[in-house]
């Protein structure tokens, strides 16, 4: 009779733990701004730390036509294939976009002196 207690009161405390981990999980909102944003394409994964540009760089430094209200949308959302590429977006800016007040990434980096090395250095 005991052992069948026993089961009994590990399985409740499994249920216990299982609902309180779902319910935990359930009520976490998500952050108001991306921590991370990974971008996955032809030369690797590059995860870029959207938390820590958004502490040193203004918002519309990357998101051209952002003004300030609302949510901002994604590079992808303008950066395609089929209007201004997305190379163009990430690695140097197209001499058709110069001095409209555009940067890349690299460009940034570059400017900045915190420019990879290789491709290595944000493809994964």
């Amino acid at each position: 009779m005991s052992e069948k207690i026993g089961n009994f009161v590990a399985a409740l405390v499994m249920v216990v733990a299982l609902l309180l981990g779902i319910i935990g999980y359930a009520g976490k909102k998500s952050p108001e701004e991306p921590i991370r944003i990974a971008y996955d394409n032809k030369g690797g994964l590059v995860v870029f730390d959207h938390r820590e540009h958004a502490k040193v760089i203004s918002c519309d430094t990357c998101h051209h036509y952002y003004e300030g209200e609302g949510r901002p949308h994604g590079c992808r959302s303008c950066h395609n294939e089929n209007d201004i590429p997305i190379m163009d977006a990430f690695h140097r800016i197209n001499e058709e976009y110069e001095g409209m007040g555009y940067t890349s990434c690299v460009t940034c980096h570059e400017e900045s002196g915190k420019n990879p090395k290789n491709c290595r250095g944000c493809h994964k």
